[in-house]
């Protein structure tokens, strides 16, 4: 596949002023990774105000958006999970955390397509352009992006130091079934977080899913029931809560 320029990355975020030390922080930059000469995938790229070229390492989070309208944009991306409590500025104080947030193909679930290998270049790209720290880059996700962030750490395992799915958890397969394949996340901690009054992706179905796989690989996954709430407000809590980044912060690959 052809690659975007590390540049590119760096590029995206320092502002227009020419200076080549200072980045654009606090708000949502828009780029594009080239896949093939067909098709790009655009990200959203979100800075901390802490963050500087040539300075202390940050850890990342790269966030999955859920399943929506028939085509997806930037402002799509923007509009739910935690980039959309960005948007907002109403993440908890001292949020230090830089956040990626790829577009997926329109329609198309995070695991399939060749999705994963995509989000895994941008997040080396990222990395390459940026400092960040690698043994802090964590995954969440949003409804099927939260089944998409358990799949993503299951592909790289070696790569994700834990992983929140908010509103939608575990390995959705077409006969119900989980896959052997999918042990290999045992190695990641994880912490799957649902309204009980979720209508869209039933809390107790997914729930059920999750302890299939726990019985099958013999791990355990952290479970957080909201009461009460449906699937949207889910992520309305989430991730406004300094509990979920002070936990994913405890853990480290190191």
């Amino acid at each position: 596949m052809l690659k975007r320029p590390l540049v590119g990355v760096i590029a995206l975020a320092i502002l227009a002023t020419g200076c080549s030390s200072e980045l654009t922080t606090g708000q949502h930059l828009l780029g594009n990774h080239t896949v093939d000469r067909n098709r790009e995938m655009p990200f959203l790229l979100w800075l901390p105000e802490s963050i500087e070229l040539g300075g202390d390492e940050h850890p990342m989070i790269v966030s999955l958006h859920g399943t929506g309208p028939t085509e997806y944009s930037p402002e799509f991306v923007m509009s739910y999970g935690l980039p959309a409590v960005l948007a907002l500025e109403e993440q908890p104080e001292g949020f230090d955390f830089v956040v990626l947030a790829p577009q997926g193909l329109d329609g198309v679930d995070w695991w399939s397509s060749g999705q994963p290998e995509e989000v895994n270049e941008i997040v080396d790209e990222v990395v390459a352009g940026l400092p960040i720290d690698t043994e802090r880059i964590y995954l969440t996700g949003f409804s099927t992006g939260g089944q998409g962030a358990w799949h993503l750490a299951a592909r790289y395992p070696e790569k994700y130091a834990a992983v929140v799915s908010v509103g939608g958890s575990a390995f959705r397969s077409t006969n119900g079934e989980v896959s052997q394949a999918s042990c290999s996340l045992s190695t990641v901690p994880v912490w799957g977080i649902h309204g009980e009054a979720d209508l869209i992706s039933t809390h107790d179905i997914v729930h059920a899913e999750v302890q299939d796989w726990e019985d099958l690989c013999q791990s355990d996954a952290r479970w957080t029931t909201y009461p009460d709430i449906g699937h949207f407000e889910s992520f309305e809590i989430a991730y406004r809560d300094p509990d979920v980044y002070a936990w994913l912060l405890q853990h480290s690959l190191g």
